[in-house]
Formats: structure tokens, sequence, C-alpha cells
């Protein structure tokens, strides 16, 4: 009988001593993940310029601030008002393209044409993006 009270007595405080345990850790390990979480994000935050011009002129520049993975397409819609018709601009902050005229949206990043959508494109720290309506 004593033998089963030891036992008995020995379980209780083992299980007291590793769910106190436990507890603390997963806490810890909440706090840290959490934490680090949140450096994270702040980390990964990308510094991108975007200009708007029309026949050569600037019209806008804004220097924004998005998330890495960020396409152009997001960026842009983020920052401006836009229209598109299945991902190609058709419009930004109500200056349409002129498909009769043949002025287009056509945009450039770090001064090289873009050779994909807007959409497809990934943006990297400190990309200067202009969207250009001009003739072709």
């Amino acid at each position: 009988m004593k033998k089963k009270w030891l036992i008995a007595v020995s379980s209780l405080i083992m299980g007291g001593v590793l769910s106190a345990c436990s507890t603390g850790n997963d806490k810890q390990m909440a706090d840290t993940s959490q934490a680090g979480t949140t450096t994270t994000s702040e980390a990964q935050k990308l510094l991108v310029t975007i200009e708007i011009k029309e026949d050569g002129k600037q019209l806008v520049e804004k220097n924004i601030q998005v998330p890495v993975g960020t396409s152009v397409f997001d960026a842009l819609k983020d920052s401006f008002e836009i229209k598109d018709d299945k991902g190609f601009i058709t419009e930004i902050d109500g200056k349409s393209q002129d498909e009769t005229a043949g002025k287009y949206w056509m945009y450039t990043v770090n001064g090289a044409e873009a050779t994909v959508g807007a959409k497809d494109y990934v943006l990297n720290d400190k990309d200067t993006v202009v969207f250009e309506l001009s003739s072709m």
C-alpha cells in the first residue's frame, strides 16, 4: 500500500511539474513567434517609386511601400484609381488610353521596357516604375 501511495504522489508531482513547464514554454514560444513575425513583416516592405507620364510630361510621382511579392499591377491599383481590361491598364486617375489615336498605357521598370504584363511583374526594392500614356 505504501508503495502505491508513493507512486501516486510521485505521479501527481511529476504531472504538475511537467504541465507547469509545458505551459510556460508554450507561452514563451508563442511570444517569440509573434515578435519574430512583427519584425519580419516590417523588414519585408519594399520602397518603390511609381511615376505617371503623358507624352513625356510627368503628371505625378509617388514613393510607396509595398510588401515583398507585390506585382506592378497591385502597387498601381493600391496607389491610383485605375481601370483595366483583363489585366491591361486602360485608365489611370481619369486618363484613358485612346485606341483611335493609338495612345496606350505602357510601362517601364528602372528604364527598361517591361516584357510581361503588370500582373506578372514582381517588384524589387527601390524599383522605379513609369507608366506613360503615349502613341505607339
